[in-house]
């Protein structure tokens, strides 16, 4: 008779690997079915215009770059035009002022805001200068321009406070605040309806945030349930 192959258990840092990634899952998924109500509001309204926005970042971290990829794929998945270095300007040669002048035909402009990102606004970290400094340059123009313009540039918060991670005229004004991994997909969600010059209270999408929200803080708290029987 054959001999079955033994089961081998998972070790606990193992299955916290399994659990977390079932959870991201599960949320993804509500996201996505809000996200094709979302949509069809948007054909429904007869809206075949595609917001065109470009992605200003700093390099140098490896997990902020994966990260920043990470959203512009889900924006690109919500029929968002992504203009972003990674794609549009990898090649070699290939010309970084003309990349940044998109800036200026772009709809919006998404900051993410980190440490390295203000530092490098100040223009002090190489004496080369900064890629970052000079797209801040041509983002300051909408910023003092007229409020229109000003509610084009959309700062994102990935990491540290706005006060250490925005450059100045950017540090009043409300951003999406990214830095709770757990409530990436509720803030996505906000990030293109405000990208879709979607009001958060139109009765379309008020109640698929507030069910975003709520299946957001019920499986948070099945999360630690679990976390303390495993514990006892």
């Amino acid at each position: 008779m054959p001999k079955l192959p033994e089961h081998t258990a998972l070790s606990s840092e193992d299955r916290a690997i399994v659990d977390h990634d079932e959870v991201i899952s599960k949320r993804r998924t509500t996201y996505e079915t809000a996200l094709v109500r979302v949509k069809g509001f948007i054909r429904d309204r007869n809206d075949t215009t595609r917001p065109t926005c470009f992605v200003s970042y700093a390099w140098g971290n490896s997990e902020h770059k994966r990260w920043v990829q990470n959203l512009a794929n889900d924006l690109r998945k919500a029929d968002i035009n992504i203009i972003l270095d990674q794609w549009d300007n990898p090649a070699i040669g290939a010309s970084i002022p003309r990349f940044i002048s998109r800036i200026e035909e772009s709809d919006f402009i998404l900051v993410v805001g980190t440490p390295s990102y203000r530092q490098k606004y100040e223009n002090q970290v190489s004496q080369h200068g900064s890629v970052v400094a000079a797209e801040v340059d041509l983002i300051n123009v909408r910023l003092t321009g007229t409020e229109v313009q000003k509610a084009s540039v959309l700062p994102v918060l990935l990491e540290g406070e706005k006060h250490t991670s925005f450059p100045p005229l950017l540090q009043r004004r409300v951003h999406s605040d990214f830095t709770r991994e757990e409530y990436y997909f509720v803030t996505l969600f906000d990030l293109v309806l405000t990208l879709y010059h979607i009001r958060f209270d139109d009765p379309i999408v008020q109640d698929l945030r507030a069910k975003l929200v709520r299946d957001l803080r019920a499986k948070i708290g099945e999360e630690a349930e679990a976390l303390d029987a495993r514990r006892l």
